[in-house]
């Protein structure tokens, strides 16, 4: 499309154009991340901690005094029920839960910068959204734990601003955890 084209659509056809791509490029992005661990099942984190998480479930390792697992023992319990899913699975699962709990950042992000009566300028989003996918992606492409810990930030923020003090304190200190 060109600029002229852009310019003639009505700005729900823009937003809903903008959303199309960004699903495009995750999905894409987890055919790459298939392919990557296809080649290497160890290149996603989830994969290269599997056998530690079950050992931990069994009680074969005391999680406090050993480190087994490069995040807490919270963070562990989480991931716990990935580990039970054959690789492939659990890999892509995890990955389609960190897309989704991006996009449920990314809403309350913009969600929490609008003020009444003001509302946050569509080029902003945009840009906000494009600067922010370089460490989506990367965190995607890793299989890490960072943007389950973002949701849970922006969660805590997006409570706090709800005037919901005591579950934004109780998910703020999940995150912290």
């Amino acid at each position: 499309m060109d600029a002229l084209v852009l310019r003639r659509l009505s700005p729900a056809a823009r937003q809903r154009w903008f959303m199309i791509a960004l699903v495009l490029l995750f999905v894409g992005s987890s055919v790459q991340y298939t392919i990557k661990v296809i080649k290497n099942p160890k290149g996603s984190a989830i994969l290269r901690w599997q056998e530690q998480l079950l050992d931990l479930e069994e009680g074969d390792v005391d999680v406090y005094r050993t480190q087994v697992h490069p995040n807490s023992p919270i963070m562990a319990l989480i991931l716990l029920p990935f580990a039970h899913l054959p690789p492939m699975v659990g890999a892509l699962a995890w990955f389609y839960l960190k897309v989704g709990l991006s996009l449920v950042s990314i809403h309350w992000a913009l969600r929490l910068v609008e003020i009444d009566g003001v509302p946050f300028p569509p080029w902003a989003k945009a840009c906000t959204v494009l600067l922010s996918l370089r460490p989506i992606l990367g965190d995607l492409a890793h299989g890490n734990v960072n943007l389950f810990i973002l949701f849970l930030v922006m969660a805590a923020l997006y409570a706090f601003r709800g005037r919901r003090d005591l579950l934004a304190g109780l998910i703020l200190g999940l995150a912290i955890a």
